[in-house]
């Protein structure tokens, strides 16, 4: 399972749910992040997997800017022997635990927002436009 990053042009009128199971390229899409509006489009994150069998699937034509995320895991950190709080104690068994990108936590591994917007430098990013919905 990988990650991409990606635009859906407002012009399309098609809401970034409705990708779920549709292919781009070799990839099918499983699941999709709401990350920013901009005047060209909706920039969403979409957890995706290999398609193997590429004589089955339908390539989608929507999504433009597409760039497929770095593959990395979290690294291990020291054990915590004196958490100042019970959140960072869950914060800290959290990390340890979710070192692997699943199905399920796909959405810790992505990037933050304005790093997204950096992979797009074409698109023109007011930030008067851009909503912080999540």
């Amino acid at each position: 399972m990988d990650i991409m990053y990606a635009v859906l042009p407002h012009k399309k009128d098609i809401a970034i749910t409705d990708l779920h199971g549709l292919h781009y390229q070799q990839y099918q899409i499983i699941k999709t992040k709401f990350i920013a509006d901009t005047p060209e489009g909706t920039v969403f994150a979409a957890l995706i997997n290999k398609n193997n069998n590429i004589d089955e699937y339908v390539d989608t034509n929507v999504i433009q800017h597409s760039v497929f995320a770095k593959k990395r895991t979290r690294r291990c950190t020291q054990k915590f022997t004196r958490c100042i709080s019970e959140n960072a104690k869950r914060k800290h068994f959290r990390k340890e635990n979710n070192l692997v990108m699943t199905n399920k936590n796909w959405k810790q591994f992505i990037d933050k927002k304005n790093t997204i917007l950096a992979y797009f430098p074409t698109l023109s990013l007011d930030r008067s436009v851009i909503s912080d919905r999540s």
